[in-house]
This record gives structure tokens, sequence and C-alpha cells, in this order.
């Protein structure tokens, strides 16, 4: 009796070893986040000469061994930076797109980590310096970093430079890869915040990918190993954002650098940061990328990701694109005697550089039943009507508005005052308007791409300004001020 009861303890314990194991450090690292978060990212426009002092640090820091990978068209250098002394080796690149930081910001934090002093988490950090060689090219594309665009100063994009190799950054991660011959490969990029996780409202805030190594979309160990990884490290995240974890698609491009490395033998994955709402400066996503790449190198030293089958992997839908940043819903418009209805998807476009400018508009117009808004308001019973946006004024206080209209600027009437808590504006105290002139003709509401501001009507009141891709709701104003 004891013989069998000692059988099946030990048969129930080779069992537990196999199945798939949570990274059990995952939960401790989100609270103990700000502990690693390198405090000289304050927004998402990471530049070259943001990151010269951290490299600095590295330097000084005999943990890290830091060489000069190459120099960019423009003459600025790619570092090299490796850390631990195992077998294993991993080979993290980012910002290969130069407006696509968010992975360049969590791979600071990772040296940060990686130095930190303290003892928490000293297991985790012994286990990546004893099994692993960990090597990071922060910052590929200085070039486009300082002009926060996507492509290099020749204005190729490097990720389809793998075959000619044009570029001088292109040159830079083939041979850097040509010389750690990796175990795995991350490929870390951002994508645009309005992608999906398949056909929901939901934003793909990560997106993985194995990238295939074929038209035929064949998978071998090689690539096996990659999905096993991300299996787990989908499991993993879904804690965080259930629900908001796409798949990039698969279609091979031999031009990318991911594909072409898949074939040469390193598992590689695809990391994609897209969008989570009110993190317009990536800050969350970044902190999601710091436990993704922690999960990962604890799985590569461990090897628990071969516990793993594609089957999360396989359930992880294909980004999709179905969203806008508003949708204005059920509206009025008149063409001649005749009232139609449509919905507006208006996008805001995000920041183009560092500044508080948007580019925003309206991008869709029509049927937007089977689509989706960050935000979203039925304007039923509203009619929109077009107005010159020279002819709309903003006041920050009551006094302001009161000295325009007795400048006679603002005629009576037309003075409004945004909500206490509006609708829907960028954070800040309620404002007052001024709308001068009389409307436009209400053709100029349909053309894809226009900026012209909206005002909504409700019999003769109007309630709702749309300006700038928020919408502004209008309370009453005395129409005399004095």
């Amino acid at each position: 009796m004891k013989h069998r009861y000692f059988f099946f303890l030990v048969f129930f314990i080779f069992i537990n070893t196999l199945k798939p194991q949570s990274f059990t450090d995952i939960n401790n690292l989100y609270h103990s986040y700000p502990l690693f978060q390198e405090g000289l990212f304050k927004d998402k426009f990471v530049k070259y000469e943001t990151i010269l002092p951290l490299i600095d640090k590295i330097k000084e820091d005999d943990r890290f061994t830091l060489r000069l990978a190459g120099r960019s068209l423009q003459g600025r250098d790619i570092s090299l930076i490796k850390y631990g002394n195992g077998n294993k080796k991993v080979f993290l690149w980012s910002q290969m797109h130069g407006d696509e930081p968010t992975a360049t910001m969590a791979i600071f934090d990772i040296f940060n980590f990686l130095r930190y002093q303290g003892t928490e988490f000293k297991e985790l950090r012994d286990l990546i310096t004893e099994k692993l060689s960990l090597y990071f090219l922060p910052m590929l594309n200085p070039d486009g970093a300082e002009q926060f665009k996507r492509r290099s100063a020749l204005d190729i994009d490097i990720n389809r430079d793998a075959l000619r190799m044009t570029t001088p950054e292109a040159q830079i991660l083939s041979d850097s890869f040509d010389s750690i011959k990796a175990d795995f490969g991350f490929n870390l990029h951002d994508q645009n915040y309005l992608s999906t996780a398949g056909q929901t409202y939901k934003q793909a805030t990560i997106s993985f990918l194995a990238p295939a190594f074929d038209h035929e979309k064949n998978i071998n160990s090689i690539r096996g190993n990659a999905i096993r990884l991300i299996s787990e490290l989908t499991f993993n995240l879904s804690i965080f954002i259930p629900g908001h974890i796409g798949k990039y698609s698969d279609d091979f491009e031999p031009r990318a650098f991911g594909d072409n490395f898949q074939s040469r033998g390193t598992s590689t994955i695809l990391i994609e940061s897209g969008g989570w709402k009110n993190d317009a400066n990536k800050m969350f996503i970044r902190k999601l990328n710091f436990l993704i790449l922690l999960n990962a190198f604890s799985s590569i030293a461990t090897e628990n990701y071969l516990k793993f089958d594609f089957t999360q992997y396989n359930n992880l839908p294909f980004n999709d694109e179905v969203l806008y940043d508003l949708v204005l819903r059920n509206i009025l418009v008149r063409t001649d005697s005749t009232f139609r209805k449509i919905d507006l998807g208006v996008s805001r476009g995000g920041n183009r550089d560092n500044s508080s400018r948007l580019s925003s508009g309206v991008i869709e117009i029509g049927d937007l039943s089977t689509r989706f808004g960050l935000d979203e308001f039925d304007l039923t019973g509203h009619v929109a009507e077009p107005v010159a946006l020279d002819q709309i004024s903003f006041f920050e206080s009551e006094e302001e508005i009161k000295k325009d209209n007795r400048n006679g600027n603002v005629p009576a009437g037309s003075c409004f005052r945004t909500a206490p808590n509006p609708v829907q504006q960028p954070p800040g105290k309620s404002l007052f308007v001024g709308i001068k002139s009389p409307l436009m003709e209400e053709k100029s509401i349909f053309s894809l791409g226009n900026r012209t501001p909206l005002i909504f009507k409700n019999g003769e009141k109007k309630q709702f300004l749309l300006i700038n891709g928020y919408l502004f709701k209008l309370l009453e104003f005395p129409n005399e001020i004095n």
C-alpha cells in the first residue's frame, strides 16, 4: 500500500511538472514596476539625445558590455549592449521605425531591473544572469527617431531592407544577428493605436506574431518554439489586458527582418505595441513590454515555454481595423430639402511631433453600425451644420468673453459655456465659446478628411460642437453679456 501511494505521489508530481506554469513573479513585478521605471522618459517622443545619458550609465557599469555596432547614415552611434553569461542567447532590437519608441523605453526599464541592488526579484535576476546572454540594439533608427518618423534618413523602411540592405542600419542589424547567432529574437515595434483584437471594440494593446519563414506558413521546430513562447506570454498577459491581445498578419514578407531571421534559425517573436485608452504616451503599454520581456527571459532560461502547446497562439484573433477615435451616430444632414441620416467616424490622428497639435478629421461617413469608437455618442434628432474655424473663439474665463462681447466681437446669442464635466474634450476646465459667423453650406460635411468644425442643433438650439476631433457639450449662456 505504501509503495502504491508513493508511486501515485511521484506520478502526480511528474504530471504537474509537465503542465503549463504561469510566471509566478508577474503580479509582483506589475506592482513593483515603479522601482525600475526609468524616470528620464516623460512622454513617447524618445529621441537619440534622450538615451545618450542612459547609454553613458551602461558604459560605466561593468555588468554590461557595450560596443559600437555601427553608425547611422547621419553618423549617430548605434550601440550593441550585452548582459549575462549564459549559454542561451537572446537578441532584441527596438525602434527600427523612428516613431515606434515603446519598447525602447521598456528596454531601459529592463536595464534598471538588471542592475537593481535590492533583494526584490534577486532570484530572477540571478537566473537571467547565469542562464542567458542578452543582446540589445535599442534604437536601431536614431535618424528617424530624431524626427519622430517611421523611415530612415534615406526614407527607406528599414524593415523592408533585409534583402538588399541599402541602409547602413539594416546592415548593422544583419551583421549583429550574424555575430550573435541567437536562440531567440525579439523584433519590437509599435502599431496603429486603433488596431483591434479581431472585429471588436477592444484595442489590440499588444499583438504577437511568430513570423512565417515561407509563403506556405509552415511550422518547424524554430518557429514552433516562438509559437509556444507566445502562448505562454499570452496566458500570463491576459491577466492584465483580457481581450486586448491580437495576432499580427502572418503573411510571409522575405524583405522583413523577422521573417528573414526565422528562416535563418532564430526563434523570432514580433511584439507590436498598440493603443490603450488614455495612454497616449504609451506609459502603461511600456510597462506591459517590461513584463512581457522578463516573462520571456524567465521562460527561455527554464524552458518553461516547452510546456505550452499552440492553443493560446492559434486562438489569438488577427488584428482588424474597425475602430475610430470617435463615432457620432444617427446624425441628420440636410441636402437641399431632404434630411439624411449618417454616422461619422472621426480620427484625431495623434501627435505628429513633440507638441499639442493633432491631425484630426472625419475619415468615414455613412453606416458605421458594424464599427466602433473609443468614444461613441448617439446624436439622434440633431442636425449637423458646419461652421468656419476662424469664426470660433475659445475663452478661458467669463471675463474674457465679456470683454470680447463689449468690443462687439461676439454677437448676443452666440456665447456658450462647455459643460463643467464635458461630454468629451482634452483634460481641463470648462471653456467659454464664441461662435461669430453664419453657418457654412452643409455640403462641406460630405468630404473625407474634412476638418471643418460642426455644430449639432436640436431644433434651433445649438447643443454640441465638434472641433479638432473632440465633442463639446454647449450649455446655455446669457444672451446679453455685460
